[in-house]
């Protein structure tokens, strides 16, 4: 606004809007950053489409500075009953803060938790650079290691049914007891945020009609986690950063 010249930055721009909104520049960045237009930067989902894929949420946060779209494959994988669906989650950005990625996940459908695979396989970035473009056909490349990774985490669902572990155990090892000094005495006690957790999870283990016949197992443990994350955990978090 002040003409002042910044060497080696340039500023991404909406030329949709006037030059006085506020919402026009989405960010600054720098000489080599390329921008992507969100027909090509999601361009992935065209093919996944033609593959009998199907858009199930999409939208944009911050004025379009992160563009997203989620997409389901077709068919269920199945895990001692339970229903999971394979999704793609792809997203990018406008203000330098990120790069356009790609995430594998699976949705359980009994209680609609999410299980973001987190692997080097599970995701895929790709720089807002000029050899992103050559890379936008990649989409085959990328289904085929999420196909891999779907398969991975349904063996490992799989492998944690019926094996009985101690749940105090097993959630203190999921959040770790944090000391904190008492000010009055001066002696390291755990601090109560991760208790509140812990019984937050023992409650999602206890009281879920989707864990029935898992209280005792991995499996019943490892979705009360999932359970807290996706339903307590994030109810008071932005928007931008639950995605």
């Amino acid at each position: 606004e002040r003409g002042i010249v910044i060497p080696g930055a340039k500023a991404t721009v909406r030329t949709d809007l006037p030059a006085e909104s506020p919402d026009r520049v989405l960010g600054i960045v720098g000489a080599k950053y390329q921008p992507i237009q969100n027909r090509d930067a999601l361009g992935f989902v065209d093919s996944l489409l033609q593959k009998g894929a199907r858009i199930t949420h999409a939208g944009a946060f911050n004025g379009g500075k992160r563009v997203w779209v989620r997409t389901e494959l077709q068919g269920e994988h199945g895990v001692n009953g339970d229903g999971y669906t394979r999704q793609l989650l792809g997203y990018t950005d406008h203000d330098g803060y990120c790069q356009r990625t790609l995430k594998a996940m699976m949705l359980r459908l009994v209680c609609l938790n999410g299980l973001m695979l987190m692997s080097d396989i599970g995701k895929w970035s790709v720089r807002h650079t000029k050899l992103a473009d050559f890379r936008i056909g990649e989409s085959d490349v990328w289904l085929s290691q999420a196909e891999h990774e779907w398969e991975k985490l349904t063996n490992q669902l799989q492998s944690l049914i019926g094996v009985v572990v101690d749940p105090k155990k097993y959630f203190e090892a999921v959040v770790p007891p944090t000391m904190v000094k008492n000010k009055e005495t001066g002696l390291m006690l755990p601090a109560a945020r991760g208790e509140n957790i812990r019984s937050r999870i023992r409650d999602r283990l206890t009281r879920s009609p989707a864990l029935e016949g898992h209280r005792s197992d991995l499996y019943g443990m490892f979705h009360a986690v999932t359970e807290y994350t996706d339903h307590d955990r994030i109810q008071n978090v932005k928007p931008a950063n639950r995605l």
